[in-house]
């Protein structure tokens, strides 16, 4: 029986509850499952509004907003609606449900195609179940039926469809190329989250209930507000829900526009790609090719990994339709060749946005002068092919390993979606542009930055082929600039960028580690490495011998080799009893020749700006700075002027004030040493004149006559000039310091007696005299006859050679050395070795040995001359010495008193031989000689032995006089005195 109240859509003529469910197979298609459970339907759709029937419903009670109830119809599922051969009820509702259903998909989704209905015995909604059965036999309450309702069983229909979609519904536009499935994937691996809008609907009558689950490649994150996420095993689906059953009579159906966000769902295989931190969006690339100086070129490559959604957006670039629509956190690499061969961005976009003007002024700020004229910014196709340096990439890159993807065809190669390389930034595309050549040095390119006038002259100054030397001979320098050197190259809105800058070097230099270029990088997690370093490609070698003939002068193994030399000349030491004085005639000259000298390695520190190593200098680097320097516009040179520092010592010579400057030039050099020693010349001067001024009442001393005039110091410099071709440490660079022989007389003013018997100060005198005007009148010809008389002596009781010590009979005097060590300045590994000669008066001679045969004794124009060489290092040694006066010194220290004897008998001698017939005055004469002889006896002025000159003597010039030396300067050519 008919209930109108049992009527769950009283107002509408179906009563129709529908779950569709929607599984994306993929962007383009939806397979559709669809359960309908129909209680009520239209009747004029079943043809039920006419006729017989129409009047039986009326009859019932059923109005004109009644439907036909489920046992109506199950009653007339197989009578024919129009007669014979017409469609059965049961044919018209499965036609009217499909019409329905394709009608709202398509208004909805897209295209139908496939679409099949059949009758369903359940309907599952909400956890529930509801039977539904076609059967009329068992509808009714008296067939077994539980209610007396009508609308009781329902009658289910499943309708199966596929749909396809349309584009635009995932919010791409792109070109002929265009693969939706590639690009939606792509973008969803890159982390991009993608609204889809779809438009749900409920007819009057209709309560509608729609599951739309994403493809397997993706997970809904969200939907809108009307609707649910709900779980689907390992994903999420999205649910919603249109309840139209209490439609008034004349509404219309219900039609709403949902939405699902869907992102990417990570699977074994491949998971969405996430940047770690620290990894750079860009590597700039700035390589400046200095190999060939004259035509240097820069070449700048942008290597894009990723971009992310604010840079995307100031440079006004969406691979969507509606950025409203997505969210694109970064575009890989890529995701631009993606976006690029599925037509979605233009690149044109990228280039006229991308800052490489910035860059290159940047780079060029540190160039002065330089201008340079690129080329058009241009993207490289594959940098491997195009023998770009870095990582494989390019626009046209196509994926090897870490790639799963197969049977990719066309332009589509060149991303990838499946695998570990997934639409991955680790291969880059590049854009590039690269300078016309310039004439560029690398010394300029130094030169700019170095913040130090000095430097900076001495690099623009040099030559290429000096620095090349430089270079060779062992020098090395690292420069430490601040981290944010490299700052200024990169533009701020290129942050998270690594830059790496690499300099190719010319032929001549290569970097510490041995490499042709210098490379500074500066990361976007901040671990920079900015240290530069320069030396030459073969330097020289410092680990060879330095020989004299076949005299080994310095080892293989001594980084330094500086050799000294002294040379003291004792030519006489005499003492002048008649004028109470001792003199000394000597020459000194000190040489010191510096081969090689090894660097003061703490000089500069490693943490400096600037570290130079050095770690041996060649003579022949001190001729080329010199030479190097000479050709500055201003030459190095101390900032401050040498001075002697009197304060030090309260001294108040006029030397003091005088002052030095030093230069390093040939000139400057030679004029620096040779004012030095006239500035010592003047302070030793000036330092003896002094002791005029000693008050004797304090020193209980006085000095009244001190004249050094004749003293002089010379200081020499040679070996400065143009260095070879080759650096070479062979030719050295020598200093020497020399005193030309001088005689010095220390006399005493002050008579005997006074000091004896009175007890006064002794008072002096210091003289000095040019060596060139120092001889006795009579001293060197009687040395030369007592040398040549003890020569003649044979057998004699007497020496020949004079008195020994210790005496002959007796062992030579023991001298040791003991254990001592050479080195002067250990971190030069300098140290005090080489020759060191003294030259002994004539009459003095010395011999003897040495254990280590470190000691040379040869005659040398008469004069003993020792020769002591110092070893490298440690010394022991022991030496065995004797000594001899000989006869000729003996006779220079005491032939003033035989010569006054003899002179007194020449003169008696003489006399009495003009008296001899005068007898008286003969006698007379002898008795007044004996008397001046008597007053005599013990001292003879210089002036009354003057009162001789003249007196002839050239019988005590015979023999091997001469070989004593030239014809003294009181004695004419021929031998008389003048």
């Amino acid at each position: 029986t008919y209930d109108g109240t049992q009527d769950g859509t009283p107002e509408q003529q179906e009563w129709i509850e529908g779950q569709y469910h929607f599984e994306m197979q993929d962007t383009s298609t939806i397979q559709m499952e669809l359960t309908w459970m129909g209680r009520e339907f239209n009747r004029s759709a079943l043809g039920l509004d006419q006729g017989v029937v129409a009047d039986s419903l009326e009859f019932d009670g059923l109005e004109e907003n009644d439907g036909a109830p489920a046992d109506l119809i199950r009653s007339f599922l197989d009578v024919e609606t129009a007669g014979p051969g017409s469609n059965t009820v049961g044919e018209e509702l499965m036609a009217s449900v499909n019409n329905s259903v394709n009608s709202l998909l398509t208004q909805g989704f897209g295209t139908v195609a496939d679409m099949t209905t059949d009758f369903t015995s359940t309907f599952t909604a909400e956890g529930q179940t509801t039977a539904c059965t076609t059967n009329a036999a068992i509808d009714a309450q008296s067939e077994g039926s539980g209610d007396n309702n009508v609308f009781e069983p329902p009658i289910c229909f499943g309708t199966q469809a596929t749909v396809t979609l349309d584009v635009a519904k995932f919010n791409l536009a792109g070109g002929a190329e265009m693969n939706v499935e590639r690009a939606y994937q792509g973008l969803l691996v890159m982390g991009s989250e993608i609204r889809t809008d779809f438009a749900i609907f409920a007819e009057p009558g209709h309560r509608s209930t729609f599951l739309i689950e994403p493809p397997p490649f993706a997970d809904v994150r969200a939907v809108d507000a009307n609707g649910t996420r709900v779980v689907m095993g390992d994903h999420f689906a999205g649910e919603w829900s249109l309840d139209n059953t209490q439609a008034e009579a004349g509404n219309s159906s219900i039609t709403r526009t949902t939405s699902l966000t869907m992102g990417f769902r990570n699977t074994s295989e491949t998971t969405m790609v996430t940047v770690a931190e620290g990894d750079p969006g860009f590597t700039l690339d700035v390589t400046l090719d200095l190999s060939d100086e004259r035509n240097a070129v820069l070449d700048l490559r942008a290597s894009l990994h990723y971009l992310e959604t604010d840079l995307l957006e100031d440079w006004g670039i969406q691979v969507v339709q509606f950025s409203e629509l997505a969210d694109v956190p970064l575009l890989t690499a890529d995701g631009l060749r993606l976006a690029h061969h599925n037509g979605l961005v233009d690149l044109n976009l990228f280039t006229d946005a991308f800052p490489v003007d910035d860059i290159i002024t940047g780079v060029t700020d540190g160039i002065p002068g330089i201008d340079l004229t690129m080329s058009e910014l241009a993207w490289v196709g594959d940098s491997v092919a195009e023998g770009v340096a870095g990582p494989s990439g390019g626009l046209n890159y196509t994926h090897g390993d870490g790639c799963t993807e197969t049977g990719v065809t066309g332009v589509h190669r060149h991303y990838c979606l499946t695998g570990d390389a997934a639409m991955g930034y680790d291969h880059p595309v590049v854009l590039r542009t690269v300078s016309d050549p310039v004439n560029l040095r690398f010394l300029d390119l130094l030169a700019a930055n170095v913040d130090d006038p000095m430097v900076n002259d001495f690099l623009t100054t040099v030559q290429d082929d000096d620095l090349r030397r430089i270079m060779e001979a062992g020098f090395a320098a690292s420069l430490n600039p601040p981290d944010d050197v490299l700052n200024s190259i990169v533009p701020e809105q290129l942050g998270g960028t690594d830059l790496q800058v690499t300099v190719v070097l010319p032929s001549w230099v290569v970097t510490e580690s041995g490499d042709d270029r210098i490379s500074l990088t500066l990361r976007a997690n901040g671990q920079n490495e900015v240290d530069i370093s320069v030396r030459g490609p073969v330097p020289w070698q410092w680990d060879h011998e330095i020989k004299d003939g076949e005299q080994v002068l310095c080892a293989a193994t001594q980084r330094t080799c500086v050799l000294s030399s002294v040379e003291l000349d004792f030519e006489t030491f005499d003492l002048h009893e008649w004028r109470q004085a001792v003199s000394v005639e000597f020459g000194l000259e000190v040489r010191v020749d510096m081969h090689r000298l090894a660097f003061l390695e703490n000089i500069t520190d490693p943490d400096d700006p600037v570290h130079v190593q050095f770690e041996v200098i060649p003579s022949d680097l001190i001729r080329l700075a010199v030479d190097v320097s000479s050709s500055m516009d201003d030459p190095l040179a101390l900032e401050e002027p040498l001075t002697i520092p009197c304060d030090d010592f309260e001294w108040d010579y006029e030397v003091c004030n005088q002052s030095l400057p030093f230069e390093a030039t040939e000139e400057g050099l030679t004029s620096f040493v040779s004012g030095a020693g006239e500035m010592l010349t003047g302070l030793i001067h000036a330092g003896v004149k002094g002791l005029e001024d000693i008050d004797p009442e304090e020193a209980g001393i006085a000095f009244s006559n001190v004249n050094m005039d004749a003293f002089e110091v010379q200081f020499a410099l040679s070996g400065i000039g143009a260095p070879g071709a080759v650096v070479s440490d062979a030719e050295p660079v020598s200093f020497s310091v020399s005193i030309p022989k001088v005689r010095i007389e220390l006399g005493l003013t002050t008579g005997i007696w006074p000091l004896v018997n009175d007890g006064a100060d002794p008072e002096f005198q210091i003289i000095s005299e040019s060596a060139t005007a120092l001889t006795a009148p009579v001293l060197d010809p009687m040395a030369a006859f007592m040398e040549g008389f003890a020569r003649s002596l044979a057998g004699g009781f007497v020496n020949s050679n004079g008195l020994s010590f210790p005496p002959p009979e007796d062992d030579p005097l023991p001298v040791s050395t003991g254990q001592v060590d050479t080195t002067v300045a250990e971190e030069f590994d300098l140290t005090l070795s080489g020759p060191m000669t003294v030259t002994l008066p004539k009459g003095l001679k010395v011999s003897g040995t040495s254990s280590d045969n470190l000691l040379t004794i040869t005659e040398v124009d008469g004069r003993d001359e020792i020769t002591y060489m110092l070893p490298h290092g440690e010394l022991d040694d022991d030496l065995e010495l004797r000594f001899e006066i000989g006869w000729a010194y003996i006779w220079r220290q005491i032939w003033v008193y035989p010569t006054t004897f003899l002179i007194i008998l020449s003169l008696m001698f003489i006399g009495w031989r003009r008296r001899r017939r005068r007898r008286k005055a003969r006698k007379a004469a002898l008795k007044a000689a004996a008397s001046g002889a008597a007053a005599q006896k013990m001292a003879m002025s210089d002036a009354a032995f003057a009162g001789y000159a003249g007196v002839n003597s050239l019988g005590m010039m015979v023999g091997d006089v001469d070989d004593l030396g030239p014809i003294p300067d009181y004695l004419d050519d021929d031998g008389r005195f003048t």
